[in-house]
């Protein structure tokens, strides 16, 4: 797990889901085909109501 991802993981189980999603999005910027990722973003945007955005981001984990 790059460190990138574990601190938006530390971030995401902290309930911190704006900071969470922030350092998801700065690895996806780096590595967009990065499945975990994508998967773990995806929850977040669930989990912050962003139901569209979940879908989108969990198809594309899908097809990595």
């Amino acid at each position: 797990m790059t460190t990138l991802l574990q601190q938006a993981a530390s971030a995401h189980q902290a309930g911190h889901l704006d900071e969470a999603d922030r350092l998801y999005a700065r690895l996806l910027a780096a590595e967009p085909h990065n499945a975990q990722a994508l998967h773990w973003r995806a929850i977040a945007c669930h989990q912050m109501g962003r139901h569209d955005e979940a879908l989108r981001l969990i198809g594309r984990a899908l097809a990595v």
